[in-house]
């Protein structure tokens, strides 16, 4: 059985999207956790003090 292109296609956009959804916070979080400051929502400048 073969499976038509829009089918795969489908199935290929599905998959980008999942995963999309499961590693953007993840980027999100670690691009965050270089942040000088206390709080995530406002960016104060690169620092590496919370993994000293």
């Amino acid at each position: 059985m073969t499976s038509s292109p829009a089918r795969i296609f489908g199935l290929r956009t599905i998959l980008v999207l999942v995963f999309a959804f499961l590693y953007i916070p993840i980027a999100v979080l670690v691009a965050l956790s270089f942040n000088q400051g206390g709080l995530p929502t406002v960016w104060s400048g690169f620092s590496l003090k919370w993994y000293a």
